[in-house]
């Protein structure tokens, strides 16, 4: 296909359709995804190939009055580690670009200087969408007005309407326990002012686990859940004198801020201190040791809150679709 085929002023669908040869609905499936129809490989790609030829980019604001959808799904990013926000993003961007559509990221809390987390009320984006997907969002001010389909996902989440929850108590527990089995007797638990508060699951867990084995809690108190406060708090304690074997941490990116605060104390992980995190990043694989995580099942997740949505926008008065997934420990060097 050549350049020379290319008409004088906007491209349009029709003229992406004579290029390829093919009806112009033709041109409209490929274009927007349909993965309900079938279409020939090389037809597909044939249609793909003109309009990349053409230089075609569709009229979204035409689309959407013909068909009253945007296509566009924005997504509510909530208080979490900035290393989780991008894995959940790529997950769901990917999702959703095999369904013809686009994400549009609006954060809509963010961390303060003294570690609470402040929400901006009724945050929306400017784009009109057809969807909210609402991760780590516990604010019921965030709940928007205008009857847009709402899915929430994560940890944090309202347990009404369409949801897909994460549950870390019973990886937090196994976190806990497994540490024990290794002969570790001074556990202590690394967490920053927000994540330190009841309800937690995380933090119910580890209160619940020293109960459970008659140990004294430790709870180290990170301004932010940082790797650089995570470092600056264990480096204040160990040079305080203060002891422990094993550190549970709230998150992956705080237990690399612990490691490296142990390291610098002249300790080695684990045979000074052994050291678990929490969400289930690939970064910790590639530290020495590697580290132990309980993992969050983040592709599940977002895949299942993708599909709710989708039924959702197919079916507005279809029951509630709630679920719970399970997170998990996966037993690296730094536990052993």
């Amino acid at each position: 296909m050549s350049r020379e085929s290319t008409p004088p002023g906007r491209v349009r669908s029709v003229d992406v359709a004579k290029l390829a040869d093919v009806s112009r609905t033709t041109v409209s499936y490929v274009l927007n995804g349909r993965a309900d129809v079938s279409i020939p490989e090389s037809t597909r790609r044939r249609v793909l190939e003109a309009a990349a030829s053409l230089g075609y980019r569709p009229n979204m604001a035409a689309r959407a009055l013909v068909s009253g959808r945007t296509r566009l799904v924005s997504l509510w990013m909530g208080g979490t580690t900035i290393r989780l926000q991008s894995d959940v993003m790529k997950v769901l961007h990917d999702r959703l670009a095999l369904d013809g559509h686009e994400l549009v990221i609006k954060r809509v809390s963010a961390a303060l200087p003294g570690g609470d987390i402040k929400t901006t009320p009724h945050a929306i984006s400017d784009w009109a969408c057809d969807g909210i997907l609402a991760f780590n969002i516990i604010d019921d001010e965030e709940e928007p007005k205008s009857g847009t389909p709402v899915v929430r996902l994560g940890v944090y989440y309202h347990r009404k309407g369409d949801y897909v929850g994460v549950d870390l108590h019973d990886g937090s527990c196994q976190a806990y326990h497994h540490l024990v089995s290794r002969g570790r007797r001074k556990i202590a638990y690394l967490v920053n002012r927000w994540g330190n508060r009841e309800g937690d699951t995380r933090r119910d867990a580890y209160f619940e686990s020293s109960a459970h084995f008659g140990f004294e809690p430790n709870v180290l108190i990170a301004e932010r859940a940082t790797k650089e406060a995570a470092r600056k708090v264990v480096t204040a304690t160990l040079a305080a004198g203060k002891q422990f074997d094993a550190i549970i941490a709230f998150s992956d990116e705080m237990a690399i801020g612990a490691y490296r605060a142990v390291l610098d104390a002249g300790l080695k992980v684990p045979d000074d201190v052994a050291l678990i995190g929490c969400d289930g990043i690939d970064d910790l694989e590639y530290m020495d040791p590697p580290i132990s995580s309980v993992v969050q099942p983040t592709e599940q997740m977002c895949t299942m809150a993708w599909d709710f949505m989708k039924n959702r926008l197919e079916d507005p008065a279809i029951a509630d679709q709630q679920a719970v997934l399970q997170a998990n420990l996966v037993i690296r060097g730094s536990s052993l």
